[in-house]
């Protein structure tokens, strides 16, 4: 029952949160968080029938898009837990509860119409989705005024009314006191830290920043939290296990409302935890033996010592009761009314005659599980990284130890046990697979089993596939380019010899501006008929290879295709009849020959161009001219349109 007390007693603070934020009883509502908008629908939970979530830009186009529709609420426990995790995993507020808790949620739903006797668990984001009585909008753009409509439609798709609210842009803001550090109890084995969260608004969570003194930055880490109500209003304990005598640490509280909006920080408090010391209190323990706990202290040397009292607690601040008296000279006892998996904190108190010591030291243990995990941890995603494949995934149990990571070697492998235990506490937990482990072009996929304080491993999760990794190509050498058959042959040398993953080259040219691909082949060589006479370029060659490498782009070969001058045709030669003037001539030895090009001039005129003539024809006739002495002369014009200097003249008299 502690995990279900001290639930109660946070999911309250959330209720009277969610009721403050939203200030409204039955109308639908929507606010900003740090990553999204919450939309609430109501408190009428979609029995027979489904909410629709429809959004649009506050800009009155009416320009509607359904974003999320309800769907049947399945009160078995692994669909309830389902959507419970992926629900909460966007929201930093939430922590995935036990089973215990999970079951007692269920149970409340069973036969309800309404939200309203499921008060305190009505106040938490992921239990409002879950419910389907409401949802977190992670997809809207921040910044951004939205609009949503939401819809009761029946099985018809039919609306059966709705309704339209404006949401403020996000990342929200809130107005959350900062947090008063009280004071701190610590042993060279854990600390516990006060706080007192009073103001206006009351926050629904905390989140706990810690720093090792000259060793680390500030990281978020995940103690124990208790809220209370006392003297001085709502109070916050924080107990931290999980450091060593010795350290000084410093710790940073952040109140933030349901959503995860965030408020003014604590001051920054440094606590100093003392070296271990050799005392009598330092000899009092708690170790599990036989399903049992057995507690062991070095009795003092007191005089009139009457008896010891054994006190204990499930909470580390409050709840201790008288469990046992014992004899004076005892110097030990088992505690044999346990429940498995549930932390016990002992003090001893020594008593005299006419009055009592003060209470020892706290010390705490726990009797592990004997049943498996019923969850797998989940959301498990994998993401490649320059360093390898980063699997995350997060917590679903409370008494999760560690983990282990299943890894295939394939799409479809069986998945084998390839990391050790990786104990931690958190409840978004990462592990690396080292690029170094990792075969280019072979795609892998992953999944993880919780392991419990029994060390009982439970079911596998989801497998989460990541693409085959990108190889490191070599970059191609020795580019030489030749001129062959007037046009231009490339050579490189053949590295496929020294990495396997590569299939093919590309050859690029730069004529002046930038590369441009020419061509992928996949063979050393490339003939480029496509060079210009007289044109300066610049040639290079990358690899190409599996999963779409490439490798850096080559020293680039620069590379000139001479021109040649062009002649004129020989032979030149003019026959004239009584009515025209024949021209013939010798076709010249010329590559890319286009055309010719006949000139005619009279005596004291200019030359004018007679016509362009076909480079397959050899011949024309010209029709006589007027009278007087005409010259003729031509040119050759190849395809790149450079001509030729201009042939011999022959002369024509007309009368």
């Amino acid at each position: 029952m502690k995990n279900i007390k001290y639930l109660i007693i946070t999911l309250a603070v959330f209720a009277i949160m969610l009721l403050s934020t939203f200030a409204i009883a039955q109308n639908s509502a929507a606010t900003p968080g740090p990553n999204g908008i919450f939309v609430w629908f109501g408190r009428t939970l979609p029995i027979n029938y489904q909410y629709k979530l429809e959004r649009q830009l506050d800009s009155g186009n009416s320009n509607w898009e359904e974003i999320h529709r309800t769907e049947v609420l399945d009160l078995n426990y692994s669909s309830m837990a389902g959507r419970l995790l992926q629900a909460g995993a966007k929201n930093s507020v939430f922590s995935m509860p036990d089973s215990t808790t999970i079951n007692h949620f269920i149970g409340l739903l069973r036969g309800k119409q309404t939200s309203d006797s499921i008060f305190i668990f009505n106040g938490q984001m992921a239990y409002i989705e879950t419910m389907g009585t409401g949802f977190y909008d992670v997809s809207a753009a921040p910044e951004k005024k939205y609009e949503y409509r939401i819809s009761m439609v029946d099985k018809m798709n039919s609306v059966i009314k709705s309704s339209i609210v404006k949401a403020d842009p996000y990342p929200g803001k809130v107005v959350l006191n900062k947090p008063v550090f009280k004071e701190y109890l610590s042993t060279s084995k854990n600390v516990a830290l006060y706080f007192t969260l009073n103001g206006k608004n009351t926050p629904a969570n905390t989140r706990v920043f810690k720093q090792v003194l000259l060793q680390t930055s500030f990281k978020e880490c995940f103690p124990d939290k208790f809220y209370s109500r006392g003297d001085d209003g709502l109070m916050l304990s924080i107990i931290d296990s999980l450091v060593l005598p010795g350290v000084s640490y410093r710790y940073v509280v952040l109140p933030i409302d349901m959503l995860g909006n965030m408020g003014i920080p604590s001051d920054t408090v440094q606590i100093n935890l003392p070296e271990r010391q050799v005392s009598p209190l330092e000899k009092f323990v708690a170790k599990p033996e036989n399903n049992f706990i057995v507690l062991n202290w070095r009795s003092p040397k007191l005089k009139n010592l009457q008896s010891i009292s054994v006190y204990r607690s499930d909470n580390f601040d409050e709840g201790f009761q008288l469990l046992s008296r014992v004899l004076p000279t005892d110097t030990s006892f088992t505690d044999r009314f346990i429940t498995r998996g549930i932390s016990y904190y002992y003090y001893l108190v020594f008593d005299g005659l006419n009055e009592s010591s003060p209470p020892t030291a706290k010390v705490f243990a726990m009797v592990d599980e004997t049943t498996k995990p019923l969850l797998a941890p989940g959301l498990v995603k994998v993401k490649q990284t320059p360093e390898g494949n980063l699997v995350s995934w997060t917590r679903t149990e409370t008494g999760t130890r560690g983990y282990y990571v299943y890894r295939g070697d394939g799409y479809t492998a069986t998945e084998y046990l390839y990391s050790p235990l990786i104990i931690s506490d958190s409840s978004a937990v990462s592990f690396l697979d080292s690029i170094q482990h990792l075969k280019p072009g072979e795609p892998y996929c992953y999944a993880i089993s919780a392991i419990n304080r029994g060390n009982l491993e439970g079911p596998l999760s989801g497998i989460a596939i990541a693409e085959p990794v990108k190889p490191e190509l070599p970059t191609p050498v020795n580019i030489l380019a030749q001129q062959y058959n007037n046009k231009v042959m490339l050579f490189w040398d053949d590295i496929s010899g020294i990495s396997e993953y590569i299939i093919a080259y590309c050859v690029y040219r730069n004529d002046g501006e930038k590369f441009i691909k020419l061509a992928e082949v996949s063979v050393p060589t490339y003939y480029d008929s496509t060079v210009v006479r007289g044109k300066t370029y610049l040639y290079a060659v990358k690899a190409i290879g599996i999963q779409d490498s490439e490798s850096p782009l080559s020293t680039a070969y620069e590379f000139l295709l001479p021109t040649i001058k062009l002649v004129p045709p020989a032979g030149f030669r003019l026959t004239p009849t009584p009515n025209s003037v024949i021209l013939n001539w010798d076709a010249p030895a010329v590559e890319g020959l286009k055309a010719y090009k006949l000139y005619r001039e009279k005596v004291g005129e200019s030359r004018q161009l007679v016509a362009t003539i076909d480079s397959k024809k050899t011949g024309y006739t010209d029709s006589l001219p007027t009278a007087g002495n005409w010259f003729y002369t031509i040119i050759t014009v190849d395809i790149y349109d450079q001509e030729s200097h201009f042939s011999e003249e022959l002369g024509v008299k007309v009368k």
